[in-house]
């Protein structure tokens, strides 16, 4: 798996944990606001009852005598009916409809009486002031003995919504603490994994182009992964195997070079000794010219091999030039590579800032449903005892609140040691694309070294060339010594100047093989074929 891919996955596991926890609030929330209404329309219908008991007592046992009697029992009895309107609408108990339809029919029986004792005020007030007494005792008070069930058995309603409310909201902390803390672990367990297998393959890649710097062509570096560590590492192996087979090739023909060159060396001191010979017997000219024909041939083959061989390891250096040239665009693919692996680092960065923000926006709602829970704790205060229960709900939903804002708290503070490690992660691939510059830099150092080696060996194939060149004029030269013994005599004297200047240039090229010989001496554990340096 590669490094992206190890990184997509990881982002993955990190939404889904967060859909989970997303899906499991909502549910949670929907609960609890269900659960929330339910307990505002039993508070609801509660106050409502409470406001037709006080209503009704209001114009309980009053004088019909008086005027304004009329309007406070008009005004109680519109009260009374839209508050009645309101319950019926917001109850759906058949048996307390029923209910609630006896006491508006109490009602509109004590309503109908004292109207009737207004009315006869008038003519019969001492018959007016009974009524009054006598339409509490028949219709009032069992209709505020039923309100004060309704309201005994609503208390007992409240007290199970209250109870259901804490429950989903310890629900809804789990359903948010718990998710959250898996994710937490297993994106951490997940990015220490990561950052270990990076830091080995990183180390093991340092370690050995140390080795390398110091000239050990023998070691390689481990390939553990398949992701673009392994990649790399399997590059740079490569690339250590083309060189090593180069330099074998090299070493290979500069020895060649120096045998060579050490034969004709021989081969030249001879041919001095034949022309001194020649100048000093002339009389055995024929035997001479023989001799020395013998040796010219055998030098023009030497020199034919030679110029063979310099070719050979012209072709081997420009195969080595090919090589470095394909090793430089691998290495730059892999920067490429790691280039893109920094800019999804950079996108799962901005997806945990993301997830911060919808934190935050919890953080907040947590603060308004503190302060709406504060305000429900002083409207219950005014309402005295019949706002107790609501002022417990209202504590409740404080300490939630409080509870929602410390765990948004500690998801802001998860989020920001996440976005630590992900810089830390980015920094580290950061220095994964120096260092694979850096390799496209040493390659580009190896390629114009090859170049050189590449021209110098053509100089010296020209020059054995023109080594060849001077064999074949010998050659021609000695068929026409057989014509005249002056001008073998000549010939002979021009012929030991010519193998001086070659014996110089042997020397030359002797020696820049030796040089050769020197600068690879420098690198350890060459193979010593270059079927082995490819092994």
């Amino acid at each position: 798996m590669t490094i992206q891919q190890q990184l997509r996955l990881m982002s993955l596991l990190a939404l889904l944990g967060l859909g989970a926890v997303i899906a499991a609030s909502g549910l949670a929330v929907y609960r609890l606001t269900d659960k929330f209404e339910r307990y505002e329309h039993v508070l609801s219908d509660d106050k409502n009852i409470i406001d037709i008991k006080a209503t009704a007592l209001s114009v309980s046992r009053v004088d019909p005598i008086l005027p304004e009697t009329k309007d406070a029992l008009d005004k109680a009895n519109n009260r009374i009916k839209i508050l009645l309107t309101d319950l019926r609408t917001s109850i759906r108990d058949k048996a307390m409809l029923a209910q609630l339809a006896g006491i508006a029919g109490q009602w509109n029986k004590y309503a109908k009486g004292i109207y009737g004792a207004i009315k006869i005020a008038s003519d019969a007030p001492q018959d007016a002031l009974n009524i009054p007494d006598a339409m509490y005792q028949l219709y009032l008070a069992p209709m505020t003995t039923q309100l004060d069930a309704i309201v005994a058995h609503n208390t007992s309603a409240e007290v199970q919504a209250r109870n259901n409310i804490v429950g989903n909201i310890d629900t809804l902390f789990w359903s948010i603490a718990l998710p959250l803390l898996a994710v937490g672990i297993l994106v951490i367990l997940f990015i220490s994994a990561f950052s270990r297998r990076l830091k080995r393959g990183l180390h093991d890649i340092i370690s050995t182009s140390e080795a390398l710097a110091q000239g050990d062509l023998g070691i390689r570096i481990p390939v553990r992964t398949d992701d673009e560590i392994g990649q790399i590492s399997q590059a740079i192996n490569h690339f250590v195997d083309g060189i090593s087979a180069i330099l074998v090739e090299v070493r290979d023909t500069s020895e060649d070079t120096r045998r060579i060159g050490a034969h004709l060396n021989d081969l030249f001191v001879q041919l001095g000794t034949n022309t001194r010979s020649q100048s000093d017997e002339v009389m055995r000219i024929s035997t001479a010219i023989e001799e020395m024909d013998s040796s010219i041939t055998d030098t023009a083959n030497s020199a034919v091999s030679a110029t063979e061989t310099a070719e050979q390891t012209s072709l081997s250096v420009k195969t080595g030039l090919s090589t470095g040239q394909d090793t430089r665009e691998a290495l730059t693919k892999i920067d490429t590579a790691v280039t893109a692996a920094v800019a999804a680092l950079e996108e799962l960065d901005t997806a945990a800032q993301r997830i911060g923000t919808v934190s935050q926006i919890i953080n907040n709602t947590a603060e308004q449903t503190n302060l709406l829970a504060l305000n429900a704790a002083i409207e219950a205060a005014r309402a005295g005892i019949h706002g107790r229960g609501f002022s417990v709900v209202a504590d409740e939903v404080r300490l939630l609140a409080q509870n929602t804002a410390e765990s948004t708290g500690n998801i802001l503070s998860t989020i920001e040691l996440t976005n630590t490690l992900l810089e830390q992660a980015k920094h580290a691939m950061e220095l994964v694309r120096d260092e694979t510059r850096l390799g496209v830099t040493a390659g580009e150092h190896i390629e114009s070294a090859l170049s050189d080696i590449d021209g110098s060996m053509e100089t010296v194939a020209g020059r054995m060339q023109q080594i060849a060149a001077a064999t074949e004029e010998q050659a021609n030269a000695t068929g026409e010594i057989t014509k005249s013994i002056e001008t073998v005599a000549s010939l002979a004297y021009h012929t030991r100047d010519e193998i001086k200047s070659t014996h110089q240039r042997v020397g030359m090229l002797v020696s820049a093989s030796d040089s050769v010989q020197t600068a690879l001496s420098r690198f350890s554990r060459l193979p010593a074929t270059v079927d082995e340096a490819s092994l």
